[in-house]
């Protein structure tokens, strides 16, 4: 019988040589030059509507306006939802909406359609909200403790009864 030594040794020589082969492929591999091109994955943020802008600008001005109109300065939670339904209500009907103060604390988001109505949501200092919406001429509202499920079917609706605003 013969001694598979010399047959395992050149198994264990050729495969080593590939283990060599394997990790100088990966060095190479990681260490590339990549392209500069960004791959699909990777989204960059797209710009903000000049619209969003504004009102986002407006809204970082209220705590000036409030002091300045001599009302109470919103809260912080009040200024975290206002954002994030601006935001969320843009998403439904980008528009031009208008941020201000109002009294006891309230942040106001307001958009106006010509001829056809207004809809302004009002986020308080205690976390509520109130929406107003007047469509036609019909009034209507709604109060929540919370502004975490909002915006819900209420503001959706009114701001889809305003219609699309007219391009400029």
């Amino acid at each position: 019988m013969k001694s598979l030594a010399p047959i395992i040794g050149m198994a264990m020589v050729s495969f080593g040589a590939l283990g060599l082969v394997a990790s100088l492929g990966a060095l190479f591999y990681y260490n590339w030059p990549r392209s500069k091109n960004k791959s699909k994955t990777d989204k960059t943020p797209s710009p903000i509507p000049p619209e969003l802008a504004n009102a986002l600008q407006e809204l970082s001005e209220v705590p000036a306006d409030a002091e300045e109109d001599g009302l109470e300065i919103p809260s912080d939670l009040a200024f975290n939802n206002a954002k994030r339904l601006l935001e969320a209500m843009y998403r439904i009907s980008p528009r031009q909406y208008s941020i201000y103060p109002v009294s006891d604390g309230y942040i106001a988001i307001d958009t106006r359609s010509a001829n056809v109505g207004i809809t302004v949501v009002m986020c308080g200092s205690d976390g509520g909200v109130l929406c107003l919406a007047t469509i036609n001429k019909e009034s209507r509202r709604a109060r929540y403790s919370t502004a975490s499920k909002l915006p819900d079917g209420f503001i959706r609706e009114a701001l889809l009864e305003l219609g699309e605003e007219p391009s400029r």
